[in-house]
């Protein structure tokens, strides 16, 4: 009776033992579970994080890549607008450097015909500095 006694005996601790080694694996089991389901929360929460700003660096990079072409054809516009400009400058002053001819043309006539005008006698040579005081006014 006394071994019956004390196989029982060997028999609780043990169950015990084994219940107290089950516990502790199903603590360790739940533990881990939590830090897995922990983890995964984190990460579902990471890409709706990412998912949100990908989609607004995406509106940004769609944003900037309209202002881009806006600007490239600005640009382009006002190298049309300079060229066009300059072919303006580059005719007027063509137009002045004409005009500067022609007025010193006219001048030189005008010149040439008060020394005509002189030496027939029609214009005493007073006249002739006015005239030529105003030539000199006129270049």
């Amino acid at each position: 009776m006394e071994l019956l006694r004390e196989q029982k005996t060997t028999i609780t601790l043990e169950h015990e033992r084994l219940l107290a080694q089950q516990d502790r694996v199903l603590n360790e089991r739940d533990e881990a579970e939590s830090r897995a389901k922990r983890d995964i929360e984190k990460l579902i929460q990471d890409v709706a994080e990412a998912s949100v700003e990908k989609q607004n660096l995406d509106r940004t990079v769609t944003s900037l890549r309209d202002e881009s072409d806006q600007l490239r054809r600005r640009v382009h516009e006002l190298q049309r607008q300079s060229a066009a400009k300059d072919m303006q400058i580059s005719s007027l002053e063509k137009f002045r450097e004409q005009d500067r001819d022609d007025k010193e043309g006219l001048n030189l006539a005008l010149e040439s015909k008060q020394m005509e005008l002189e030496m027939v006698g029609l214009i005493s040579p007073l006249s002739a500095i006015g005239y030529h005081i105003h030539s000199l006014f006129i270049r």
